[in-house]
């Protein structure tokens, strides 16, 4: 990596969804998204499918020995088996979505919108790395990051995520735009060295 040299990408709507996911990520215990999070939406996942079986099967995994329970499904029509798997998937996808926005419905339409309505993450861009700071330059706008004004940066196979401003604003940089592994390594290198802090790859 030569000093002042440039780093040419081009951000991408995917990045957007990359960087909503690393966030949501960073900030949670490793055993939540690794083991809680799944086993809850395998859970949920089964509920709709389990109110479709009990329109003609009403006793299907009920839990007999609670006569209330037994009761109420007794008492239940097709329409309320209907309505409750209905009911049921709307959680289940609401869960994935703000679980695993990669993978949401809302969360992926949201991304593809705003990078569409925001001209300036749509620009090509350069990034230039030097001692004392990082330079985002676009068409329309040059941002200049000192070091000392980074906190934290996160990563995963496609980007890196720099958290800065009291980690109320995030920087997306695609590892795309390092086209040699030297430099790639190098600027991991950097970023541990100038912020302090390892990286949280996920």
């Amino acid at each position: 990596m030569q000093p002042d040299q440039a780093y040419n990408y081009h951000l991408k709507a995917s990045d957007l969804l990359e960087a909503e996911q690393l966030k949501l990520d960073s900030f949670q215990p490793k055993w939540v998204s690794s083991i809680a999070k799944p086993l809850t939406i395998i859970y949920i996942s089964t509920l709709p499918i389990t109110s479709l079986i009990r329109i003609k099967h009403h006793d299907f995994m009920v839990v007999s020995w609670i006569p209330s329970v037994s009761e109420a499904i007794a008492t239940k029509t097709t329409t309320d088996y209907i309505g409750e798997a209905f009911f049921m998937l709307l959680i289940f996808f609401l869960v994935v979505d703000t679980s695993y926005p990669k993978l949401g419905i809302v969360a992926r339409w949201k991304s593809y919108r705003d990078y569409q309505k925001n001209y300036i993450k749509q620009e090509p861009k350069q990034l230039i790395i030097s001692d004392h700071n990082i330079k985002i330059i676009s068409e329309n706008l040059t941002e200049t990051i000192e070091w000392t004004g980074l906190e934290k940066f996160v990563e995963n196979k496609q980007i890196f995520l720099l958290s800065c401003d009291g980690n109320r604003e995030y920087k997306i940089i695609p590892k795309r735009a390092f086209t040699q592994s030297t430099d790639l390594e190098t600027f991991q290198g950097i970023l541990i060295d100038k912020i302090n802090n390892q990286p949280q790859v996920n």
